[in-house]
């Protein structure tokens, strides 16, 4: 609508809507104010169609993930990739949030993610990697012939390749019948070379002593679960390395509100996302996520030179600069960075970056 449109409207709705904000217990001054911010915003705003369905869906979002953040997590799970953040980052915000979130498993697990019966959401086989949509028929027709007994059966049922068996294994998916994902990946081998003798060497099989695995370290296990799938349902990353940062002295992300204004402090974590708009004068403005949550940081240009190859290689850092906080907002203004070692365990978690 034409700017002159927009005043006469909007002086048409003045009193209906500030005397309904004072009625609902708005300060008169802050209701006057609220009304102004939306008068300057008339001209020049979204059409009201544009404007009413971003406003429709972004409601109806907030609802679901407020109240059913369970239903929210495997429904836009089961439409990635899309979005701003990765699945990792999705699913540890949910967990944070109280959402109960179970692997992937054989029997278990369904090719899309689902909410069980306890109200926990399971993982789906389509997370896993190498398992997409050319796999997605033969695996729903498998597994809508009812469960699996054995390793052996899954792969004839299923004829799945090499790569996606050995995936869901490193993931850990086939845990119901082995005691380590070793085991699993090992039995996989075995299945590998009675293939390839086939039918008159299968006849010749002996019996051998059972192999002994070392269980895996948590942390190997997160590395496994992020390489498998790019996401865990064990300990975030960076909690394995909060030892590490402790020696920074870098601040958890949950901390940061109690932290004094303009305090010269550090944080670290996994890169989610790095960002450079082309409208921000040269600003970066990265994404780290530790075991508490979620850091902003923003680099000035000159900062950002002198770091680049840093900033744009580390799938984790540690990061000194000002702590800024405005109008509920937290940012860390950077000044200093180093990588923070993770020997690997966060190489399966791929930063979103807008450049």
């Amino acid at each position: 609508m034409g700017h002159k449109r927009s005043r006469e409207r909007m002086a048409e709705i003045y009193p209906k809507l500030v005397g309904g904000m004072v009625q609902n217990g708005i300060d008169p001054a802050a209701a006057e104010q609220l009304f102004h911010m939306l008068e300057g915003f008339a001209d020049y705003g979204f059409p009201e169609s544009h404007a009413a369905s971003f406003a429709l869906l972004s409601y109806a979002s907030s609802y679901v993930k407020c109240h059913e953040p369970a239903i929210f997590l495997a429904a836009i799970l089961n439409v990635q990739p899309m979005g701003f953040y990765s699945t990792e980052v999705l699913v540890n915000d949910a967990r944070r949030h109280g959402v109960v979130v179970k692997p992937v498993e054989v029997n278990a697990s369904e090719f899309w993610s689902f909410v069980d019966g306890e109200g926990a959401t399971r993982l789906g086989f389509h997370i896993i990697r190498g398992l997409g949509e050319q796999q997605r028929e033969a695996l729903e027709a498998a597994l809508g012939r009812g469960p699996f007994t054995d390793l052996e059966e899954f792969a004839a049922r299923t004829a799945l390749s090499k790569d996606a068996l050995e995936n869901l294994a490193i993931a850990g998916a086939f845990a119901p019948w082995f005691a380590t994902r070793r085991d699993a990946m090992w039995a996989l081998r075995g299945l590998d070379e009675r293939e390839a003798r086939g039918e008159l060497g299968r006849g010749m099989d002996v019996e051998e002593p059972a192999a002994a695995f070392a269980a895996l370290r948590p942390r190997e296990e997160t590395a496994f679960d992020l390489w498998g799938t790019g996401v865990t349902t064990g300990p975030q990353p960076i909690a394995h390395f909060r030892a590490d940062l402790d020696r920074h002295r870098a601040i958890a992300a949950a901390r940061l509100g109690e932290m004094p204004n303009h305090l010269v402090c550090k944080v670290g974590g996994m890169v989610v996302t790095r960002q450079r708009p082309g409208t921000a004068k040269g600003f970066v403005f990265l994404t780290l996520e530790d075991e508490t949550g979620l850091i902003n940081v923003i680099v000035n240009p000159a900062v950002y030179e002198r770091n680049r190859r840093t900033i744009r290689t580390s799938s984790a850092l540690v990061i000194e600069g000002v702590l800024q906080k405005e109008q509920g907002t937290l940012d860390i203004l950077a000044k200093r960075f180093w990588t923070l070692d993770t020997d690997g365990t966060t190489e399966g978690v791929h930063a979103r970056n807008f450049h």
